[in-house]
């Protein structure tokens, strides 16, 4: 009981970088996308 309340902490922590990382490479895709479509580096 102890170890799986202190896994806890660690998880929430992950979802949290993970949501991160996801919302970073969408904004970076969609950088990319619109640099392109309009033709601009």
């Amino acid at each position: 009981m102890k170890m799986a309340l202190a896994q806890i902490p660690k998880d929430k922590k992950l979802s949290i970088i993970l949501i991160e990382a996801f919302n970073f490479v969408r904004r970076i895709t969609q950088i990319f996308f619109s640099t392109k479509a309009t033709g601009s580096a």
